[in-house]
C-alpha cells in the first residue's frame, strides 16, 4: 500500500512538473521557486537575501570576489548547528568551509601550512630562512609581556603547535601572526558568549 501511495505522489508530481513546465520555467516561476527555497532552507525572504547582499556590496563574504563574476548568486552561509546566516559566499568559499567542516583549527593549520610550511622551505629557502631563526615569541596583549622560548633548530609550525598545546590562541593574518597567552585569552563563558 505504501509503494502505491508513493508512486501515486510521484505520478501527480510529474503532472504538475508537466503541467506548469513553462511557468517553472519563466521569470515568475523562478522567483518563486527561489523565495520558497530561501524561506523553507534558512528563513529568509528574498528582500533579505538581498539587503545581505547589497550590505557585502554584492562580493563573497571571504574572498571579495563580485557575484557578476559566478553563474550563479552567491550561496547563503549559515551555522549548522545554529541556524544564524554568517553572509553569502562564492561556490569556491562555500566548498572550502563544507570540506574544512567549519573547523577553525583545520583552516588556522592550513593557513600555517601555506604561509610557513615545512614543504616549503625546500623549495624556497632563501625566503623562508628567516623562520630558522626565531627563539622567543612573546603575547601580543597590550601591557602582558609574557614570553615562551625556544631551541634555535625548532621551526615555525612545530613552535605554533606548543603552543597551541600550551593554551595560547593564534591569530594568522596575511602579513603577521598574533600569539595571546591563555592567561590573556578569557574563555567565551566568562565574556558572556
Amino acid at each position: 500500500m505504501i509503494i502505491d501511495q508513493n508512486e501515486e505522489y510521484w505520478e501527480a508530481q510529474r503532472e504538475y512538473d508537466n503541467k506548469n513546465k513553462n511557468y517553472l520555467k519563466s521569470d515568475k516561476g523562478k522567483a518563486m521557486i527561489r523565495k520558497n527555497q530561501l524561506k523553507k532552507k534558512y528563513g529568509i525572504t528574498p528582500e533579505q537575501y538581498d539587503e545581505l547582499l547589497i550590505k557585502q556590496k554584492g562580493c563573497c563574504a571571504i574572498c571579495g570576489i563580485h557575484q557578476t563574476k559566478f553563474k550563479n548568486r552567491l550561496s547563503v552561509d549559515h551555522d549548522h548547528t545554529t541556524g544564524i546566516i554568517r553572509g553569502l559566499l562564492c561556490p569556491t568559499c562555500n566548498w572550502m568551509l563544507g570540506l574544512n567542516k567549519d573547523n577553525v583549527h583545520i583552516l588556522i593549520k592550513t593557513i600555517l601550512y601555506l604561509e610557513k610550511g615545512e614543504n616549503q622551505k625546500d623549495i624556497m629557502p632563501i625566503i623562508n630562512d628567516h623562520y630558522d631563526h626565531i627563539k622567543t615569541i612573546q603575547c601580543s596583549s597590550f601591557g602582558c609581556g609574557k614570553i615562551e622560548e625556544f631551541d634555535e633548530e625548532t621551526r615555525i609550525l612545530e613552535i605554533d603547535n606548543k603552543l597551541l598545546e600550551m593554551g595560547w590562541t593564534i591569530v594568522v593574518t596575511k602579513r603577521y601572526s598574533r600569539y595571546y597567552c591563555p592567561e590573556c585569552i578569557k574563555p567565551v563563558e566568562e565574556i558572556g558568549g
